[in-house]
């Protein structure tokens, strides 16, 4: 979870918003096969875990599109090694991941809840955090990740934690259907052999944001209210999103991360650029 001033023109959400924009479409970049480097690397995170192993042998084996989302909500080495390079924005892996989050994208475009739901989930978030948002009311939240909620109410206390910088704060989201904002849609419409228990989970796309409304403390226990934001609602990000349309010109994304300086991410999306474009692209020199 990242945390950004509503009028921050320069936060790394929109860096972040640009590189998903271009992962996602092939407009930009011709989709190279990266499944079986990725695989190899997924051997090496693993070790010489022999289920571990076993796993990926069955994923390489039995993967589909229509699988993404079963293979993201196993506890497999698969879906740790996602979880870990979402939440640390890893530019490279994103790369490798762009089969995977093309094809989970697509399933949540195309089973899209388009009446407005109210769920909830419970997030340990820090103390400093919590600080935050408590002073500086309607901040962005984004979400590196894939957001997983429940449209059953959660009880805090079932899920707090005995730690000096952490608190755990229920989130409280509602999310409505538009165009320009991060798809969203029910375990239950995803996963035919969902479990019974997960049958009122939604899944939110990676890089959702979400306003934040309220934050309020009844009886020592935190509930953070928020809103799915549009891309329209957000300083900045749409033009660009425009302008990255109109020019492909793909050196936008590398320019944002230099002005946020993070020029060791930008090096390596450079990097990825001149390995993935043809030799004869414009960009090239």
């Amino acid at each position: 979870i990242q945390i950004h001033s509503f009028d921050d023109k320069t936060a790394s959400y929109i860096w972040y918003q640009l590189l998903l924009e271009i992962l996602l479409s092939s407009n930009y970049i011709p989709s190279k096969s990266s499944f079986q480097q990725f695989i190899n690397i997924l051997r090496d995170y693993t070790g010489d875990n022999k289920y571990g192993l076993t796993l990926i042998s069955q994923f390489e084996k039995t993967y589909s599109p229509q699988q993404a989302v079963y293979w993201l909500t196993l506890d497999t080495p698969f879906a740790r090694f996602v979880r870990k390079a979402l939440r640390e924005q890893d530019i490279h892996m994103m790369f490798l991941l762009r089969f995977l989050l093309i094809d989970i994208y697509n399933q949540l475009r195309k089973h899209q809840e388009h009446d407005t739901v109210h769920v909830y989930r419970c997030q340990p978030m820090m103390k400093s955090q919590i600080a935050e948002l408590k002073a500086n009311p309607g901040q962005l939240l984004v979400i590196n990740g894939f957001l997983f909620a429940s449209t059953e109410r959660l009880d805090v206390s079932s899920h707090e934690l005995n730690n000096d910088q952490f608190e755990t704060v229920l989130m409280d989201i509602k999310a409505k259907c538009y165009s320009d904002a991060a798809p969203f849609a029910f375990m239950s419409n995803l996963r035919k052999d969902i479990e019974e228990r997960r049958e009122e989970e939604i899944l939110f796309m990676c890089g959702s944001i979400f306003k934040v409304e309220r934050l309020i403390n009844i009886n020592s226990k935190w509930t953070l209210e928020l809103i799915l934001v549009r891309d329209c609602d957000m300083h900045d990000l749409p033009g660009l999103k425009q302008e990255l349309r109109r020019s492909r010109n793909l050196c936008i994304i590398g320019d944002l991360l230099n002005h946020c300086n993070q020029s060791k991410k930008a090096k390596i999306y450079y990097e990825i650029l001149l390995n993935e474009l043809p030799i004869e692209h414009t960009l090239i020199p």
